[in-house]
């Protein structure tokens, strides 16, 4: 398990930085439950809290200048409070991520250009490919269903996009209220459609049904 990155900064070049992760397992914190008084019995769980989950990236200085650790004290910044994304490699050579907020950022004395930086995890503390993974189906009126499967070991989080098709021609495939400024001093006892997502406004002037003038509509 490779650093990469944080907040898109190369933070183990080899050449400047090297960085390695202290503690890389990202298990689940224990699980804090709330418990709901009872009068004369014993109490029940009311909801459970996680306390949240913290790591440590240690980063060795091997250009040891007052740029090179002016550009590291930047690049781990505390005072903005931003949650920012720190990316890795997996052992399977995967690119994986996890959102954090820096906490804490400071240098071993006795050591020397050795740092510590103190991330706590934002959300769920687990490994998450860099990759999206897509799948594009077809609904029809007859109704379809399909599955997707899982290639990772974490609960998915799917983001559903429903795009409508394209409108078939000669039906009203889709219908919404178009509300048009009436411009003149006389009235219609007749409902005028926009069939196609077409105005044909042109047949009902020359249907005597509205005036090229524009004193009842004007014409597009």
């Amino acid at each position: 398990m490779n650093v990469l990155t944080w907040d898109g900064y190369d933070i183990n070049d080899g050449a400047v930085y090297m960085t390695g992760l202290t503690s890389p397992i990202l298990a689940h914190a224990l699980v804090q439950g709330n418990e709901v008084g009872r009068h004369g019995r014993y109490p029940l769980i009311g909801g459970v809290t996680y306390p949240g989950k913290t790591f440590t990236l240690t980063t060795i200085l091997l250009t040891a200048t007052a740029a090179t650790r002016a550009a590291l004290r930047t690049i781990f910044e505390t005072e903005s409070g931003e949650i920012k994304t720190l990316i890795i490699e997996g052992d399977d050579g995967t690119e994986q991520y996890v959102q954090a907020l820096c906490e804490a950022h400071y240098e071993e004395d006795e050591v020397g250009n050795v740092f510590y930086t103190v991330l706590r995890v934002h959300d769920d503390p687990a490994w998450r490919s860099t990759a999206v993974q897509t799948d594009t189906e077809s609904v029809t009126s007859d109704g379809q269903q399909w599955t997707i499967d899982n290639d990772g070991d974490q609960v998915a989080r799917p983001t559903i996009t429903i795009t409508p098709t394209d409108t078939q021609p000669n039906v009203n495939a889709y219908r919404r209220f178009v509300a048009v400024r009436w411009r003149g001093d006389a009235s219609l006892n007749y409902p005028t459609d926009i069939v196609n997502n077409a105005w044909d406004s042109a047949a009902l002037v020359s249907g005597a049904k509205l005036q090229a003038d524009g004193m009842i509509y004007g014409c597009w």
